[in-house]
């Protein structure tokens, strides 16, 4: 954009003298009287100053010679900032879309594994048949529920000491429902958590550091990283595409 505004600056006609011996005011007044060689009303041929030229003479001198071409150049760089513009934001929307869609699937899972052993009374039949799926019921009911990742230093660890199993075998659990390791699936707990909070209409105050503490991260900076990796996109332009899309 500075080089767009110093050439539409530079194109303007200006006050100096050119090479085809124009001459502005400024210069006649200051020549006419300079001594007894300057007749009176009589102005000499003057080069300009460097420092009136604001573009090397080179670039003056086609840019005089070429006036269209250089008007079409200038429109054809608007043009392309525009496009490289609209293409970030539909790029932005395409991934957004895709980690929403991952996240209703998790959500659809829930809910079937919810009713899956929604009778008690059955439940431990129906967990003796699918123990991975019984597994994952329960981690996820206590994950939602009470949020004990909201703690830094919560991880895989104290998941699988919740349910009694051992790490293998929640990452088993993990990956067959979710389709990834427990360590990223806590990773998903967070930034989701967070999303709500950027959602939430009461707490649109919050700041991306206060977001980030509330969430379970142990920082900004790994808030910005873990949030990229999980949904693809930067945290400032998934909150404002919520803010504009929520008009």
């Amino acid at each position: 954009m500075a080089l767009l505004l110093s050439l539409v600056c530079s194109y303007l006609p200006s006050q100096t003298v050119s090479d085809t011996g124009r001459r502005s005011p400024v210069a006649t007044e200051r020549l006419q009287g300079q001594g007894k060689e300057a007749e009176p009303g009589v102005v000499k041929d003057v080069p300009p100053r460097r420092d009136e030229d604001m573009l090397p003479r080179w670039l003056n001198n086609y840019m005089d010679a070429h006036p269209v071409f250089v008007r079409f150049l200038l429109f054809g760089l608007l043009v392309a900032l525009a496009g490289v513009v609209m293409l970030n934001r539909r790029t932005t929307a395409s991934r957004i879309k895709n980690f929403e869609s991952y996240q209703r699937i998790l959500r659809e899972g829930r809910t079937y594994r919810r009713s899956m052993f929604a009778d008690r009374s059955h439940a431990s039949g129906s967990a003796s048949l699918n123990k991975k799926a019984w597994h994952m019921f329960l981690l996820e009911e206590w994950v939602i529920s009470e949020t004990p990742f909201r703690d830094p230093d919560f991880g895989v660890e104290q998941m699988a000491g919740h349910l009694g199993v051992s790490l293998a075998e929640l990452n088993e659990a993990v990956m067959k429902h979710v389709d990834v390791k427990a360590t990223i699936y806590l990773d998903h707990l967070r930034v989701e958590h967070s999303i709500n909070l950027m959602k939430d209409k009461a707490r649109r105050g919050l700041s991306q550091s206060e977001i980030a503490r509330e969430s379970g991260f142990r920082g900004l900076l790994e808030f910005r990283k873990l949030f990229r990796i999980v949904t693809g996109v930067s945290v400032g332009r998934y909150r404002l595409f919520c803010r504009s899309a929520s008009r």
